[in-house]
């Protein structure tokens, strides 16, 4: 039976940074506020939204949630982050993806400054990344998760890493973050043939595709490894799921669901990260 990947140790860790942080802001007299932007309609946006007003709260960090209409316009969308982008009391802006399908999700996310990508997954910051740049860069939140995840139970170093899923938030800075801490890493996609034959040999599988408990069906192909399921998704019941079923978890060696592990972690790094951002705009930068 799989043990699920404990993160009481790695959560801690990160609480004890945040609140060093945020006492030096408080010592400052700056107190911390992120705009949250998105169309929260849906059961898997508005879970997470609610992890994160419960966390920012407990670190007395201001949030403003703007929800959008399904049929808000790349125009209107774009003037919403460019006002926030100029409003000097927003040290962030987190945008809650994905946005209704219409969106020009690129175009829109060009906007977020580096300044406040809190994120991390703003073209600036994935570029810095992906050339393992040793200038500062903001670690991109559920990717960094996920590596903190891994680390827990392995070094990355010399371990191949199947990716199922390459999007914007999670399968692509995962892929950096692999790539420059020395792993071996496989990307799948839709356009993929047999993701089975290629996560054979893995040691590692990182599945963020957003398919209801259907990603992989044999459970022999995750034997021995460890699998962190992001994707995250509502079944036929209303349940929200992730992309493998729980006899395909059960049969790894460990595993995490981007519900619990991965999503606390993520919550956690995303404030983190706006803290970092406010201490060198707002600190480092007055040096």
């Amino acid at each position: 039976m799989a043990k699920r990947i404990q993160i009481d140790k790695i959560k801690q860790e990160l609480i004890g940074e945040i609140l060093l942080k945020r006492e030096l802001l408080s010592r400052r007299n700056i107190t911390p506020r992120m705009a949250i932007v998105g169309a929260l309609a849906t059961p898997a946006i508005q879970h997470y939204a609610k992890a994160k007003e419960k966390v920012a709260k407990e670190f007395d960090i201001k949030l403003d949630i703007i929800d959008l209409a399904n049929n808000v316009s790349d125009s209107s969308l774009i003037k919403i982050l460019n006002e926030l982008k100029n409003d000097e009391k927003i040290h962030g802006i987190f945008t809650e993806l994905p946005f209704p399908s219409h969106i020009n999700t690129e175009k829109v996310l060009s906007t977020i400054p580096f300044e406040k990508d809190v994120e991390g997954i703003g073209v600036f910051n994935l570029g810095m990344l992906f050339a393992n740049s040793r200038q500062f860069v903001v670690r991109p939140t559920t990717a960094y998760a996920c590596i903190n995840l891994i680390e827990s139970i392995t070094e990355v170093k010399g371990k191949t890493v199947v990716i199922i899923g390459v999007g914007r938030v999670v399968g692509r800075p995962l892929l950096a973050l692999l790539l420059n801490l020395g792993a071996t890493v496989i990307c799948c996609d839709k356009f993929s043939s047999n993701v089975d034959m290629l996560a054979k040999d893995a040691n590692i599988i990182v599945s963020a595709a957003g398919c209801v408990n259907d990603v992989m069906q044999d459970e022999t192909i995750v034997a021995n490894k460890i699998v962190i399921d992001v994707g995250m998704g509502v079944d036929n019941n209303g349940e929200i799921v992730g992309d493998f079923s729980e006899e395909i978890r059960e049969a790894a060696s460990y595993y995490a669901t981007g519900r619990n592990e991965v999503g606390k972690l993520t919550t956690h790094i995303l404030f983190l990260n706006l803290l970092k951002l406010i201490e060198k705009n707002c600190i480092d930068a007055k040096k």
